[in-house]
């Protein structure tokens, strides 16, 4: 089991990848998708705890696909998670953003 621990501060749940060394954290709002539209801080934790061996996939997946350097804190998103508890292996590709001359 991960120990994870609420931030009041960020108002975002807050885990470790021991072999990453990094926190990860996911902001409240990113459990909205899951949850409700209020998630409350213990509904998000019970969130976690019932499927965190899909936070972790999500939070290596992240790690590998946006070659983030071990210490290196990292954010994860509703789609970050959705995509781990579907059991989707691939991360899918990051969005593209393309800046247009004006």
């Amino acid at each position: 089991m991960t120990p994870a621990a609420w931030r009041d501060d960020l108002d975002a749940l807050q885990f470790c990848l021991p072999e990453h060394g990094g926190l990860c954290l996911v902001h409240r709002l990113a459990f909205r998708t899951f949850v409700g539209s209020e998630p409350a801080r213990d509904t998000c934790l019970g969130f976690f705890l019932e499927h965190e061996a899909a936070f972790l996939s999500a939070a290596r997946l992240k790690i590998a696909r946006q070659a983030i350097e071990p210490g290196r804190n990292l954010h994860l998103n509703s789609r970050d998670i959705r995509r781990a508890i579907n059991g989707e292996t691939s991360g899918g590709a990051g969005k593209v953003c393309r800046v247009l001359g004006g």
